[in-house]
């Protein structure tokens, strides 16, 4: 298995992939809206955006929310795998710091 490797731009991109699908939820559970909602009022004005459809409209909004939630939680776990990747990198770096200054403070490294 080849080494995961930390790529800021592959990160960068991912990050910019999950506030994208955030956004398509938004406007999947409220057509139109503009500007931040918290949790509450955004879930108060779904349910009033749900029930104002036709039943099968209703339906085919469901699936539409079910896939983007779907998503969202792959690009999510995959976040996650770059989180860890960014955390064993930091662990790598703080390692050889402390190898480096334990080594220059050994016995008859003062004088180097």
């Amino acid at each position: 298995m080849a080494e995961a490797r930390l790529d800021k731009s592959a990160l960068e991109m991912l990050q910019g992939r999950v506030a994208c699908k955030l956004a398509e939820i938004r406007q999947i559970l409220v057509p139109g809206l503009v500007g931040e909602v918290d949790a509450d009022a955004l879930q108060l004005l779904a349910e009033r955006h749900l029930e104002s459809l036709a039943p099968d409209l209703q339906d085919k909004l469901r699936v539409k929310a079910i896939v983007a939630f779907a998503e969202l939680e792959r690009l999510s776990a995959e976040m996650t795998r770059q989180l860890d990747i960014v955390a064993a990198e930091m662990k790598k770096v703080c390692r050889h710091r402390q190898a480096v200054l334990s080594y220059r403070q050994a016995p008859g490294m003062a004088r180097m």
